[in-house]
């Protein structure tokens, strides 16, 4: 999909949005071409396609797909279009370790900018942007303008993914009460989906009725996780070496995976790491981790002795810094020697990001925008989480300052 940077060459504050493409694409790449079906061809995904100022809430446990079941939702929604030209298609990811997609404002800047660039003017945006030469607009004229360029389509659809990812306590209240003043206006061609888990503020601020959820946990969604596991098996190289023993591998990780797809992932990278030998294939299924939090206990356990300080280091700098590191920042970052006297130290620097990855596989991930730059973040919002609660910093990292980033490192010890 078209980013949307590419939309506009605008330096207001106003078209300065935060691309929601880049969360979209790497959603699209997680995903096989036969998971989601029952969802848009369900008759729930229908009637909101269709019925008028439809609302509808997709809500689930950490790590079981709903950012990719989002992906889905939007490319059906592009497809809808196909018959009706006079529709809008807007989309919004929140992501937990970037802060320019947290807040309110970030949200209605994408839709503003994604929904005015479907139009053949941009009168509203213009004004917006004349009214706000050298300040950034406050959320109350975000919202206007955006209201008005729904009312120039005759259906707009708007999808905004993981709600829980706004932080609670900073950006979230406002953010619930911008998606609550959008549900209140008497638009009949406004259809609103959102994602989240089931907390507690965000349950009573959608107030959704029954009709108006989906629970991503059902036999369609362990029918996912089984294609999934299949064509993972079938289709990458890293596992043909389980061919003859691809079934009894499906079966096993279907059967305990409880419909959380991030719990696959990681058993599938633990068996492209295990040697091709039967005995360890039995080992290793006898004894899968019940859950993720057992998940990532083991492989934090087996993170090898040499490298557990790199770990500790680059798993506290990407829990803290403020948006992904480039693959260059991250690996000048673990090239500081922390301590009394911090030291940058170029012996401690790695070659490149396949050597960051190889330090604490599954903890962390990497991606190529369309600028061919490598960014580095945390692999998943429940690694984030996971690493962060209950002292397990204290445990099996040496916690460092939030806010610590590279940028500061650097400036202190002239790392360039």
């Amino acid at each position: 999909m078209k980013s949307s940077s590419a939309w506009s060459t605008s330096s207001t504050k106003v078209t300065s949005a935060p691309d929601a493409t880049i969360n979209f694409n790497e959603a699209c790449k997680k995903k096989h071409p036969r998971t989601g079906l029952w969802l848009v061809h369900g008759d729930v995904f229908h009637d909101w396609l269709r019925s008028a100022r439809s609302f509808l809430w997709l809500r689930g446990f950490a790590g079981c797909g709903k950012s990719v079941l989002l992906s889905t939702a939007i490319q059906y929604a592009f497809r809808h279009r196909r018959s009706h030209p006079r529709t809008g298609i807007a989309f919004f990811f929140f992501t937990f370790n970037d802060e320019s997609k947290q807040d309110a404002s970030a949200l209605l800047r994408a839709l503003i900018l994604q929904l005015s660039m479907q139009l053949d003017n941009h009168n509203d945006l213009s004004r917006l942007q004349g009214s706000y030469r050298h300040a950034s607009p406050p959320d109350e004229a975000l919202l206007g303008c955006l209201h008005q360029l729904v009312r120039a389509f005759q259906d707009v659809y708007i999808l905004v993914d993981a709600l829980d990812e706004s932080p609670r306590n900073k950006h979230r209240e406002v953010m619930l009460q911008v998606i609550k003043d959008m549900r209140g206006w008497e638009e009949p061609g406004l259809h609103l989906l959102v994602t989240s888990r089931d907390e507690v503020d965000i349950r009573e601020e959608l107030d959704a009725k029954p009709e108006e959820t989906i629970e991503i946990k059902n036999i369609e969604v362990d029918r996912d996780v089984a294609i999934f596991v299949a064509q993972n098996l079938q289709d990458n190289r890293r596992y043909r070496k389980w061919q003859r023993y691809s079934a009894r591998i499906e079966k096993a990780l279907t059967e305990r995976a409880n419909g959380v797809f991030r719990w696959v992932e990681c058993q599938l990278k633990a068996l492209a790491a295990c040697p091709a030998n039967q005995h360890l294939l039995h080992q290793l299924l006898q004894s899968l981790p019940q859950s993720l939090d057992d998940t990532y206990a083991r492989m934090l356990r087996n993170i090898a002795p040499e490298l557990r300080e790199y770990a500790q280091q680059m798993l506290n700098i990407l829990c803290c810094a403020i948006r992904p590191l480039t693959d260059l920042e991250l690996i000048d970052a673990l090239a500081v020697e922390l301590g009394d006297q911090p030291r940058f130290d170029i012996t401690r620097r790695f070659e490149d990001v396949h050597d960051l990855e190889a330090i604490c596989p599954g903890f962390i991930e990497a991606s190529m925008d369309l600028g061919m730059q490598t960014t580095v973040r945390i692999a998943h919002f429940s690694v984030q989480e996971y690493l962060e609660f209950a002292g397990r910093f204290d445990k099996y990292l040496v916690k460092l300052h939030k806010g610590l980033t590279h940028d500061q490192l650097a400036q202190d010890k002239g790392v360039r």
